[in-house]
């Protein structure tokens, strides 16, 4: 039997959080580095339609934040783009599917430019709830998700009506 960080991330699922205007080189920079760790990225979107990135490109997702719950991750990224940053923060279910993992004790990563977000869900850094967008940040978010959950957290996450 496997225990948690026996074997990294391999096989972990990995939700990534995005709205039109996402950050083209953000979102490429996070999926190598997950595939590289052999964990399985999953784009979401808003709806089941394509996103339209910053750079203009039309980014196809595997699923919509509502049909693919936090439930079935184990960790959630957001990447970069101020336009797309801003949608979540205006979602009510990127909001929810936010809150609901950082109760469930999910691994987090936000980038950089996403503070406001998590300040608005009122949500602060912690072992599992990493911002930045460089290899520093990824290897910390790669260490929380090989433990799984962050245990650290549970007495913050009580407060969070999700």
């Amino acid at each position: 039997m496997n225990h948690p960080g026996d074997i990294g991330i391999s096989g972990r699922k990995i939700a990534i959080l995005m709205a039109d205007g996402v950050d083209d080189t953000s979102v490429d920079k996070v999926v190598k580095a997950l595939e590289a760790q052999r964990a399985r990225p999953m784009l979401l979107g808003p709806t089941s339609a394509p996103v339209k990135t910053a750079g203009g490109k039309q980014l196809p997702v595997d699923a919509s934040m509502e049909g693919m719950p936090s439930v079935m991750f184990d960790g959630v990224w957001v990447p970069a783009g101020k336009a797309s940053l801003e949608a979540l923060e205006n979602s009510g279910v990127a909001k929810h599917f936010l809150l609901e993992a950082y109760k469930h004790l999910k691994p987090m990563g936000v980038a950089s430019e996403g503070k406001l977000l998590l300040n608005k869900l009122g949500l602060k850094e912690d072992a599992g709830l990493l911002l930045g967008d460089d290899q520093k940040a990824f290897e910390a978010f790669f260490k929380a998700v090989e433990g799984h959950r962050v245990w650290a957290r549970e007495a913050a996450a009580e407060a969070i009506p999700a």
